[in-house]
């Protein structure tokens, strides 16, 4: 029996179970990951320059396969919820507005809808049909990939300000300097490296090995578990920060976007307003590792290619609802059941709203973010009469962002539960 099979047959048995105690999935938010692409970084000495036939940054024909084993997955999860052929309204995806999430999320659905026996449109026979992908460059979606740290300015303020005052970037600054050295003397870069730029190394390595590249005689085991695990901090460190003294504030900016979509959805499939029974939305790391962060879930390991989070609705009974959340991040593996929050894998629908209000943006991102309506920022509003008035204005605009910002509804920070640091961040002692 292939994965497939085998998954189909685990998660009916399951939906069985469920449906025997009176629980009844009525709706998945789906957040994945594009698949393997090409890399986004060159260094001087790098052998491998024009190696990438279709340009840098574009979904492989790897990545291709990857996405469409997530939608045959997918297919095998939440089957039953969905017509053997797509029917508007029962599914809705979206993707930012860039090449290989759109075509990501074309292979998912391709997966998702792949047709029992050969279907014919326009003429030509295909085991293949088009599918709706909603994109573009004014959705929220594509703005939380380009935002925060282009669109977003209190992002970037607040950004500069921990890597400044937080000590874990001078102590590793000083434990890898010698690394870091290493590898600018390797690769023949003019700038020595540092925790904030080593990410491009470690994506230019990865993506040549992932697909079956020789690597660089320097590049040995004891390398590439350093680039991993600097990776994965780095990566966390951009949606939550080493003292925890600004967790809730970047998860609104990171993931509170994300959640907040989620939470809408699943309101209104309770309510009746919408039949969606699936919503997903094809993006990036950044796009699931916030919400993994924001959750309390993340593990502090950069999120895979074509690794999926999702967020499960389940009406009981009694007529109360419930959510449970799975993380799928090895093709080759079920998903996994996280724990979130203070409800373990299983959460009742209230709580999880109350808690989630806490890193929810409640649809105003551009207060939190320093913008006004028309998304520029608050020092850009000036009334221009005058030097003086220009000044006060500029002063009024700021303090009146500011004051918007802080009237939000939060949650003490201590309400909200986050992923623990690694070991290598909390003193253990399996530092590399």
């Amino acid at each position: 029996m292939n994965t497939a099979c085998m998954h189909q047959v685990v998660f009916l048995v399951l939906s069985i179970q469920l449906v025997a105690r009176g629980q009844e999935l009525i709706q998945a938010n789906l957040v994945w990951r594009h698949g393997d692409r090409s890399s986004r970084h060159t260094y001087p000495k790098d052998p491998y320059k024009d190696v990438w036939k279709d340009g840098s940054m574009q979904l492989t024909e790897q990545g291709m396969s990857q996405e469409y084993d997530l939608g045959l997955f997918l297919r095998s999860k939440y089957g039953h919820l969905l017509s053997e052929k797509y029917r508007e309204g029962e599914i809705f995806i979206q993707s930012t507005n860039i090449d290989r999430t759109i075509m990501s999320a074309q292979c998912v659905a391709a997966g998702l809808y792949a047709p029992k026996n050969i279907t014919k449109w326009n003429g030509i026979f295909s085991p293949w049909r088009p599918f709706p992908v909603h994109s573009g460059g004014g959705d929220w979606l594509h703005q939380l990939y380009q935002d925060p740290e282009h669109g977003c300015p209190e992002y970037e303020k607040l950004m500069r300000k921990i890597r400044v005052s937080s000590a874990w970037y001078t102590e590793t600054d000083t434990k890898y300097a010698e690394f870091f050295k290493n590898m600018t003397k390797f690769t023949g870069s003019q700038n020595v490296y540092t925790i904030d730029t080593i990410g491009g190394l470690y994506d230019n390595l990865f993506c040549l090995k992932s697909n079956g590249f020789k690597l660089p005689d320097w590049v040995d085991g004891v390398t590439m578990d350093t680039l991993i695990h600097l990776e994965g901090v780095k990566m966390g460190l951009s949606f939550t920060d080493y003292e925890m003294k600004y967790a809730k504030t970047l998860s609104k900016m990171r993931a509170g976007i994300v959640l907040s979509h989620m939470i809408d959805n699943m309101d209104k499939r309770i309510r009746g307003d919408t039949k969606y029974f699936l919503v997903g939305y094809s993006g990036h790391d950044v796009s699931v590792g916030p919400l993994l962060t924001s959750m309390g879930a993340y593990n502090w390991i950069n999120p895979p290619y074509a690794s999926c989070a999702m967020i499960d609705l389940y009406r009981e009974k009694d007529g109360s609802y419930f959510v449970k959340f799975w993380y799928r991040n090895d093709s080759n593996s079920d998903p996994l059941p996280l724990n979130f929050y203070e409800c373990g894998h299983t959460c009742s629908y209230e709580t999880f709203k109350s808690v989630a209000a806490g890193v929810v943006t409640d649809g105003d991102t551009p207060s939190l973010c320093g913008l006004n309506k028309d998304n520029k920022s608050c020092s850009d509003i000036a009334v221009p009469v005058g030097i003086l008035v220009t000044i006060l204005g500029l002063c009024i605009g700021v303090s009146l962002c500011f004051c918007v910002a802080r009237k939000r509804k939060s949650v003490n920070s201590d309400d909200v539960q986050y992923s623990p640091l690694p070991m290598h961040m909390s003193g253990g002692n399996n530092q590399l």
